[in-house]
């Protein structure tokens, strides 16, 4: 049960950002909790732009879990924490705010020391006060619970995965009624690992639910999408997996009623994942896919949202900022084919990732996830305006800009620009992230890439107009 007078008493609020030239809400970036406990945020939801919630989880011990529900006003003021959850080592996945204004939290708890897991689901009003919780217990093997959404019925479709069925973990869906009780599961597999990550309903009553997919027995990730009708039989999969190796960890639907999915992936050939983003319609036709190539070493987007005006998206998640050379929580704003726009990192003394981020209004939205501070991770929320300013957009003109050949051959080693710039600087960076060469041209049309070793590099053009970043693969 949670017990709403178990407040976190160590609140560290960062800054309030000075608002932007046009109509919006304040802003705030926090950063909060016990300087004596883990702490991390999962996912938020707001409530008649009032209220935020923010779903997460705190330990003090390895082995002493709980799941946290925070409440914040639109100002960011911290107005309680309250824990919840079993008496085992509990992690939260998900949040939904149903059409009764009771919030809806999904994921997993373990006893401390053994290898069951098993699944929960918890209801609460918006005081924090715990109506129901239901566990999930499959006495063959482990559940978790990644994903919740509501039916046109009024009860629950969950997403996640299941063993015990055969060789690894199958994809698991299960659909509840108002109260929890459920009406029907269902586990999806093959002969190796699948992981089901999100669900969506659509309009006729049927369900698409994305996952990762292991190809082959100790091999790679891909991502598959698997359609199921009503009563949870299968109508059609289908693979995404245009890369080496990586999967998903979101998805949502767009204005135009086709899915997007969001994750990490290495391209051909390379080695450091991207974030990696694909819009599929509901009939499984794969309409573009992007490698956002955010830095030379990994980054994943974890979250994903789509501007209220239908110009694109915001994609949260991690990246390596050279600035800092550290690992920062990143939002990337993306036009509507993906092509990345604006970057901005938030910068704290250690690592950060962000889990989530949802729209707020027409001009604004909040990511949630964990920042470190004193070496110890802490809550992280931010409420913000959709155009990211801090960083300058890349302008349209270098997102045009192609160098070829790609990948380009030792005998070859001369990389032409589809057109020349001008005073432009150009960096070479190996895919250790070291920078092996830097030069500034009055005029530049071709780089040499002569007695460079074979590899994967990244080439970092910047001039008056704007910069971009290019991945090169010389063989």
């Amino acid at each position: 049960m949670i017990d709403p007078r178990k407040i976190i008493l160590l609140a560290v609020f960062i800054s309030l950002l000075a608002p932007l030239s046009f109509a919006q809400m304040p802003g705030f970036q926090k950063i909060f909790g016990q300087a004596e406990k883990r702490e991390f945020g999962v996912a938020s939801v707001q409530l008649n732009e009032e209220y935020i919630y923010l779903l997460g989880y705190e330990s003090s011990t390895e082995t002493d879990t709980e799941g946290t529900l925070s409440k914040l006003d639109f100002q960011g003021q911290l107005l309680w924490t309250a824990d919840f959850g079993t008496r085992n080592d509990d992690i939260p996945r998900d949040i939904l705010l149903n059409d009764q204004g009771e919030l809806i939290v999904v994921g997993e708890t373990q006893i401390s020391g053994a290898s069951q897991v098993n699944a929960f689901v918890f209801k609460f009003d918006t005081s924090g006060t715990q109506k129901w919780a239901e566990i999930y217990d499959n006495d063959s093997g482990n559940t978790f619970f990644n994903n919740i959404k509501q039916t046109a019925d009024g009860g629950y479709i969950v997403c996640g995965f299941t063993s015990g069925q055969g060789f690894g973990n199958d994809y698991y869906l299960v659909k509840m009624d108002v109260d929890g009780n459920v009406e029907w599961d269902r586990a999806y597999g093959g002969p190796n690992n699948e992981i089901g990550v999100a669900v969506e309903v659509l309009e006729d009553g049927s369900y698409i639910f994305v996952g990762d997919k292991q190809q082959s027995e100790q091999g790679p990730y891909g991502i598959e999408l698997t359609s199921i009708d009503a009563s949870g039989n299968i109508r059609w999969q289908k693979d995404i997996n245009d890369f080496a190796n990586g999967g998903c960890k979101s998805m949502i639907r767009n204005r135009a009623g086709k899915l997007v999915i969001v994750g990490e992936a290495t391209p051909p050939n390379q080695f450091a994942f991207d974030i990696f983003v694909a819009e599929v319609s509901t009939d499984g036709e794969i309409a573009w896919q992007r490698f956002v190539e955010a830095s030379p070493k990994s980054d994943a987007g974890f979250g994903i949202m789509e501007l209220t005006d239908g110009s694109g998206y915001l994609v949260t998640g991690y990246s390596h900022n050279e600035s800092t050379d550290d690992t920062d929580i990143v939002i990337s704003q993306l036009d509507p084919l993906g092509n990345e726009l604006r970057r901005q990192y938030y910068e704290n003394p250690g690592v950060g990732i962000g889990y989530d981020i949802k729209p707020v209004g027409n001009t604004s939205f909040i990511a949630s996830g964990y920042a470190t501070q004193d070496n110890t991770p802490q809550y992280f929320i931010t409420l913000n305006n959709y155009l990211i300013t801090s960083t300058p957009a890349i302008k349209k003109e270098t997102l045009e800009l192609q160098l070829f050949p790609n990948p380009i051959s030792a005998a070859t080693s001369l990389l032409q620009l589809s057109y020349p710039l001008k005073n432009a600087s150009v960096q070479i960076i190996n895919s250790s992230g070291l920078t092996v060469s830097s030069n500034h041209y009055e005029t530049l049309a071709s780089i040499d890439l002569t007695g460079f070793p074979a590899g994967v590099y990244w080439i970092r053009l910047q001039t008056e107009n704007g910069s971009i970043h290019k991945k090169i693969i010389k063989f």
